[in-house]
């Protein structure tokens, strides 16, 4: 007996890890500045420094594009 694992016994990460935790990143860093906007308005803030308007949709666009991905390939993992 070998001391060292089958092929069938190691474990593989599951399809779809890293889109998703970047999707997680992204999604974070919107909800951070978000946030942020708002207690610097609570504290009377005129002009808020973050992502913006246009920052804000693409921030959110990219997690949503990469959490489907994630998704996809879990997905086509489990038909298989």
């Amino acid at each position: 007996m070998s001391d060292q694992p089958s092929d069938d016994a190691v474990k593989r990460p599951k399809p779809g890890r890293y889109p998703l935790y970047a999707s997680v990143a992204v999604f974070l860093v919107l909800v951070v500045n978000i946030v942020a906007g708002k207690i610097a308005v609570l504290n009377g803030a005129t002009e808020t420094v973050g992502l913006g308007d246009v920052g804000e949709f693409i921030a959110l666009f990219i997690a949503t594009v990469l959490f489907i991905a994630a998704c996809l390939a879990r997905e086509r993992q489990s038909e298989d």
